[in-house]
């Protein structure tokens, strides 16, 4: 490693996303009412029509979500507490969930995205269907590597206008995070811009500090930067081990 590039790295800490996995605490929004129309097809309506998006993960940039605008509909997900919430996704299976993670859901009181309806009958209170089926007929690639990317084809799929990715830090994130689920997020942006969807807020995702090609000398040591520094993270977390590749 060159020696400009070991000094660049001293610069910038690795960090890691604040996460927020509180139970017991959903923030009911008090702006939208929403009904479930179909829950095998995921059909939900909201009431007023809404025509923006907002998805909240748990990084920093979280706590800049427009939670007071009631013209936002608010998606939470997983077990990360929201401060507003209209809907809400757990998209994962619910044999992996602890058992603390299952109570908190059985309190969620908005609708929620499930992969299967039938394994969670019981333990949501109002489960409603992922609609794969309805994304794939549209025309969507199938291309899904995490929660996100999902809430993305979904909110292009709902008729969305205009989407917000608040605290969805995953270049900060770990290494699937950093090397699978940014890559697949970036896609689903690039793919809701190309159908003229405004993706007005994306938490650092779909974007480089540099042009390539036009910025050639700071874009490569940038990107040398950021390699070097997943390679730093993933070794920490004890995935990788550069003794075994070639």
């Amino acid at each position: 490693m060159n020696p400009s590039l070991m000094e660049s790295m001293k610069e910038i800490p690795i960090t890691q996303p604040e996460m927020i996995m509180m139970p017991n605490i959903y923030g009911i929004d008090p702006y939208t009412s929403v009904t479930i129309v179909d829950a095998v097809a995921g059909i939900v309506r909201y009431d007023p029509p809404r025509r923006k998006v907002a998805i909240i993960g748990a990084g920093p940039s979280r706590h800049e979500a427009p939670y007071d605008d009631p013209e936002w509909v608010m998606w939470g997900l997983n077990e990360i507490a929201q401060k507003r919430a209209t809907a809400w996704h757990e998209l994962h299976p619910a044999a992996v969930q602890s058992a603390r993670d299952l109570a908190w859901l059985r309190q969620c009181p908005t609708p929620c995205y499930v992969l299967d309806l039938a394994e969670w009958d019981g333990l949501i209170p109002r489960p409603v269907q992922f609609p794969l089926d309805r994304i794939k007929a549209a025309g969507f690639r199938p291309y899904f590597t995490c929660t996100f990317a999902m809430q993305i084809a979904l909110a292009i799929l709902g008729g969305f206008e205009e989407i917000g990715l608040w605290g969805v830090s995953l270049h900060l994130g770990t290494p699937r995070e950093r090397l699978l689920e940014r890559a697949c997020v970036d896609y689903w942006i690039g793919f809701a811009e190309g159908r003229g969807i405004t993706v007005s807020e994306d938490s650092g995702c779909a974007r480089r500090p540099y042009l390539y090609g036009y910025d050639y000398e700071d874009e490569k040591l940038e990107g040398d930067i950021a390699v070097a520094r997943f390679v730093q993270v993933a070794q920490q977390m004890g995935v990788l081990d550069l003794s075994q590749v070639e």
